[in-house]
């Protein structure tokens, strides 16, 4: 083991006494204590520094989480209901109970439910309907189909004089006429059935439209629920619609669509108003003049007055509305 030299040799020999002085003269000196503290004293301040180091590392002293845990958030407290027989102010100023709020709460929520449950159930309704529709539109087609082809293949029916020349011939194709016949009748048959159960659809369908435009004609037009008005209405109709282009199957869909009854009945209503101006001008022209003075004019004169004043709005304006004063007036007088 090599021992280093503080003479700075590699002299592994004992020292010498003046070589050791000069050695240990030569040693570095501990440092001394400032600011006239002792040892023990200094040594203390190191261990405390030390302690506020730890402290700081660490993030928080007994103090900090003896505050953490004062810190905890209590226990959340239940909240309070309001009993069912208390009463709460409505915002038009009505009172209610809180047992009626939450039933029709309750109903509310319920009838929701309820009318999406039945929205949904029509639509699947609709969809399954639509779905069967085209199925059976299909099986018409394919129908047509097979008639039209067994038509195509069908076998003549065999002459009965054919018995005296080839009997056993005239048996089997009579026995194959029938046979085909059988099959081309069937699907004849289902087709008849089918265009008539169509035709029946059809015309329920119509009935149904020319009930419920019927009720929107009367509720618009209330004085056609008179049968005596209706038949001349119905006659006027079918006159004036004739005039306007309207075929015989069209004005017999009239009825279909109340819009249509409304402007015919307008229209009539002008045409009338228009071939009656030339009468009511004549009328009214040979009833007196209007007395002006400080008399008060008689009832005769006040409705010729009037009638003379319907008219003149009626020849500047020609409105349907002006006609129709202008003949009330006229009736009057």
């Amino acid at each position: 083991m090599n021992i280093d030299n503080p003479s700075g040799t590699d002299d592994t020999g004992p020292l010498s006494l003046s070589d050791a002085a000069s050695a240990y003269a030569n040693l570095p000196k501990d440092e001394e204590p400032g600011n006239g503290q002792s040892e023990p004293e200094s040594v203390a301040e190191d261990e405390a520094e030390l302690a506020t180091d730890e402290v700081s590392q660490d993030g928080e002293t007994e103090e900090d989480g003896q505050a953490e845990e004062d810190a905890v958030d209590p226990e959340p407290e239940a909240p309070a209901y309001v009993p069912p027989e208390a009463k709460v102010k409505l915002p038009d100023g009505t009172e209610s109970t809180v047992a009626d709020l939450i039933n029709g709460t309750l109903r509310l929520q319920d009838y929701r439910q309820k009318t999406e449950a039945v929205a949904n159930e029509r639509k699947a309704v609709q969809a399954k309907a639509s779905e069967i529709q085209q199925f059976e539109q299909q099986l018409a087609g394919d129908r047509d189909f097979m008639v039209q082809l067994m038509q195509s293949i069908m076998p003549q029916k065999p002459d009965y004089s054919m018995v005296s020349v080839d009997p056993i011939g005239y048996a089997e194709q009579k026995a194959q006429y029938e046979a085909r016949k059988e099959q081309l009748d069937y699907l004849v048959g289902t087709q008849q059935q089918l265009s008539q159960r169509k035709m029946q659809e059809q015309a329920e369908t119509v009935k149904e439209i020319r009930a419920r435009e019927w009720q929107a004609t009367l509720d618009h037009l209330p004085e056609l629920k008179d049968a005596t008005r209706l038949n001349s209405f119905v006659g006027e109709i079918q006159k004036v619609a004739a005039e306007y282009g309207y075929s015989p199957q069209e004005i017999q869909n009239v009825g279909l669509d109340h819009r249509q009854v409304r402007v015919l009945s307008d229209a009539i209503k002008w045409r009338n108003l228009q071939a009656s101006k030339s009468k009511v001008a004549a009328k009214v022209e040979g009833r007196p003049p209007v007395q002006r003075g400080g008399t008060r004019p008689t009832p005769e004169v006040a409705r010729a007055k009037d009638t003379r004043a319907a008219m003149d709005r009626l020849k500047s304006s020609g409105s349907l509305r002006d006609g129709v004063a202008a003949l009330l007036a006229l009736e009057k007088g």
